[in-house]
């Protein structure tokens, strides 16, 4: 990622610490004009919610800037979430070094609507703000002995937005059928069969 490199921030309750990779987007920016990234946005977002109580949420928190905003400058408690290594790192750091753990709960992790695992990509080189989450879920394998619809159901909604390779066991043609029933309405083909028993290769028809 590159070397890091900290510096002091100009806020209305004093100055913050602020690390950052030297060279990366958002930090330069910082480290540039020594305000907050996106002042103007978060001025507006204390504008239109000074009403409101309660605690702000920060997904996709990068280094923490603004979740230093919310919690140092308008004093709210913060729940912040981001899931790249690195990212979490500086953001673990910045919450830290000025004192806000009290302010702030961080979480390595993406938020998803539903429980499971992602791969980030970044859009942008030298932009750490610029990572996006997909769905990790690639392939699915069953051998379940007889209850492979059952699975294939639980598995529904993910099927349907990630497009996985399925690779399933069937022991028998009434099985086989079944599965077809459920995959080919989806999309999908069975392009193979290998293994010791029969393990039938589904694809769906945007890769096939």
């Amino acid at each position: 990622m590159g070397t890091q490199e900290t510096i002091s921030l100009k806020s209305v309750n004093g100055n913050l610490l602020v690390t950052g990779f030297k060279d990366e987007y958002i930090f330069e920016q910082i480290r540039k004009t020594g305000r907050f990234y996106e002042l103007d946005l978060l001025q507006r977002t204390a504008e239109n919610s000074s009403h409101l109580d309660g605690i702000v949420v920060d997904a996709g928190a990068n280094l923490g800037n603004h979740s230093l905003y919310f919690s140092s400058v308008l004093g709210r408690n913060v729940v912040s979430f981001e899931p790249e290594t690195a990212n979490f790192a500086l953001l673990k750091r910045n919450i830290a070094d000025n004192n806000l753990e009290s302010k702030v709960e961080i979480h390595n992790c993406a938020l998803w609507d539903s429980d499971g695992f992602v791969h980030l990509d970044q859009a942008v080189d030298g932009n750490n703000g610029t990572f996006k989450a997909a769905s990790a879920e690639s392939g699915i394998k069953i051998d379940v002995e007889g209850a492979e619809v059952k699975v294939l159901g639980g598995a529904a909604e993910t099927i349907k937005q990630s497009h996985p390779l399925i690779v399933v066991e069937s022991h028998t043609t009434e099985i086989k059928s079944e599965i077809a029933a459920f995959l080919e309405p989806l999309g999908y083909t069975c392009v193979a069969i290998a293994g010791a028993s029969d393990n039938y290769f589904w694809l769906h028809r945007d890769i096939n």
